[in-house]
């Protein structure tokens, strides 16, 4: 399993920059190293992290401006153009200004579950479950490349 979490690369410097990140607050999201903290407080190990950079995110919000230029350019009279029209003029600027800088994506995989104590085996160690102790990864092993 892999979650997609937004998290701060930089912590805004006020509320208003945080809510320029499509966020209620400063205290939506958490820091990278804050969220894998908090898998790590419910238990899991983070063995997995797809973490979207600059560049890919530059790419993705690009492209959703791209369509709303397209769209505009395909439904002129339309009742919604002029509010598309706003926020295309205004998203690349929030953008640029808040997101591209403060505003982080990542996909962590959490596997595991940590053995309290009180239930660990021999030697009453705390550890990892066992293999086979915890329900089988949900996703298929990637598929090997032929040489």
């Amino acid at each position: 399993m892999l979650i997609g979490e937004p998290y701060w690369r930089r912590t805004p410097p006020d509320e208003e920059t945080a809510r320029a990140c499509n966020a209620a607050g400063i205290d939506d999201f958490l820091s990278l190293p804050e969220l894998i903290g908090q898998f790590q407080g419910l238990g899991y190990d983070v063995v997995e992290m797809v973490l979207a950079d600059q560049d890919s995110w530059d790419r993705y919000a690009a492209a959703q401006w791209l369509n709303l230029r397209r769209w505009l350019d395909r439904n002129p009279d339309d009742e919604l153009a002029p509010e598309v029209r706003k926020e295309l003029d205004a998203e690349p600027a929030r953008y640029a200004r808040a997101t591209r800088e403060y505003l982080g994506w990542g996909g962590l995989r959490p596997d595991g579950a940590l053995i309290p104590a009180s239930r660990a085996g021999p030697g009453r160690h705390t550890g990892r479950a066992p293999h086979g102790a915890c329900p089988p990864h949900p996703c298929p092993p990637p598929a090997r490349r032929s040489p």
